[in-house]
């Protein structure tokens, strides 16, 4: 008698397609998440990305995102495996995969991970903002409830970079006792245009310590409340070794009167240690009538390339493409060294930006500084005002867009500010709603 054929299906069972997972093309997908989310991270701060770029830089990141997705459980182990303190990126992806499962000794494992080491925390941040409402509000609200303040920090951070108001959360963070809640709810009533909170942050314009201070006044000026106490702790703020001595250098420029504002430029500008916030001030300020000073210290190899990107603040000139810029001074180096003797080990602040060619600076600005009027400030080229200011942020450089940003939330202090750091997909979502 002949055997019995077995017919088969084509294709494989379910059990079979896992065992066929690549383990190494997972590791490549969990390895490159990381790199990009590295690299994005930069990207969002750098003067040489456009919205454009970011999208794209996203969707090569979300490709790789998939790839750990679609390996289901292996995925999640493989980005698992990849973290460590010391390697930047890691803990993003799998936050990411963690939030999205709405398992809860996933999601507990990550935030237990980025309580115990805070370098993890702004991947985990990032993560919060990267995902859609509808996974990060249930998450949000769930641990909302607890009064662990590492824990009550990451939510608020999480509703604050989602654009979604926590309502009576944020109320009641303003005035926590511990510092990393009142700090991140101090930011967030500012950059949720919460105008409702402000005299209750108000009241930590004179605490303690001093990040509470700027985080404060930062918010008070951004929801309109702009007198000499708020700008005196700005200035304060800025003319210390503060880490946020420059982005209360910025608020302080944009809310202070013209006359004002150009006295502390040059007030900056005469001491050493803090001539480039002044330079850097500049820019931020937007005033025609300073490009002469401006221009000046493109003859200085340790201010040229800040000045010139003062100089592309206000006008919107890019120096590369309009062959401005030249090579950068013989024997010069960017950065750390090789030498292990060196002590300096910081990174070249303006490693991304042109090397501006005064002389051609100079008459370009000859021929295009008669259309400058020296009563208005300028942004990217042209007025501040709303019109122009969503110009820059759909199509200039990015710390341009973060700049207008910046600019359309003081103008319009109840409004979400626009978080030119979110996923570009979205970002251009915003943008095309906006008809220009």
């Amino acid at each position: 008698m002949a055997a019995k054929t077995v017919v088969r299906p084509i294709g494989f069972r379910p059990g079979e397609i896992s065992a066929l997972l690549n383990s190494e093309v997972i590791g490549q997908h969990a390895g490159d998440a990381a790199f990009l989310w590295s690299s994005r991270d930069r990207a969002v701060r750098a003067p040489h990305y456009r919205l454009v770029d970011i999208a794209r830089l996203d969707e090569r990141l979300e490709a790789n995102l998939d790839g750990l997705r679609i390996a289901g459980e292996t995925g999640h182990e493989y980005a698992e495996k990849q973290l460590a303190p010391d390697a930047t990126g890691t803990m993003f992806a799998a936050a990411v995969l963690a939030f999205e499962s709405k398992i809860g000794s996933r999601i507990d494992s990550i935030v237990s991970q980025s309580i115990s080491e805070d370098i993890y925390v702004p991947e985990v941040l990032s993560s919060l903002g990267w995902i859609g409402a509808e996974d990060a509000l249930p998450i949000l609200t769930s641990l909302g409830r607890t009064e662990d303040p590492h824990i009550r920090r990451l939510v608020i951070a999480g509703y604050e970079l989602q654009g979604i108001n926590p309502g009576e959360l944020l109320q009641r963070s303003i005035s926590a006792p511990q510092a990393i809640v009142r700090n991140r709810a101090l930011r967030a009533a500012g950059v949720l245009g919460r105008k409702d909170l402000a005299y209750a942050v108000a009241r930590s314009i004179a605490a303690t310590e001093e990040d509470s201070r700027y985080f404060a006044a930062w918010t008070c000026a951004r929801l309109g409340f702009r007198d000499s106490t708020v700008l005196g702790v700005l200035r304060s703020i800025a003319e210390s070794r503060n880490p946020y001595a420059e982005s209360a250098m910025q608020m302080a420029l944009r809310c202070m009167g013209r006359y004002e504002a150009r006295e502390w430029i040059a007030s900056l500008l005469k001491r050493p240690r803090s001539k480039r916030l002044g330079i850097q001030g500049i820019g931020v300020l937007g005033d025609p009538a300073l490009i002469g000073e401006l221009t000046g210290f493109m003859r200085s190899e340790k201010f040229s390339r800040v000045a010139g990107e003062s100089f592309s603040m206000i006008t919107g000139v890019d120096l590369k493409y309009s062959d401005l810029n030249q090579d950068s001074p013989e024997g010069f180096e960017a950065g750390p060294n090789d030498d292990p003797d060196d002590p300096d080990v910081a990174m070249d602040p303006d490693e991304d930006l042109p090397w501006p060619a005064q002389e051609l600076v100079n008459q370009w600005w000859k021929d295009h500084g008669p259309a400058f009027s020296p009563e208005k400030r300028y942004l990217g080229g042209m007025p501040i005002e709303e019109r122009a200011l969503k110009e820059v942020i759909a199509n200039g450089y990015q710390r341009q867009r973060l700049a207008a940003a910046l600019e359309l939330g003081l103008l319009y202090p109840s409004m979400v500010l626009f978080n030119a750091r979110r996923p570009g997909k979205r970002q251009i979502t915003e943008v095309r709603g906006w008809n220009l």
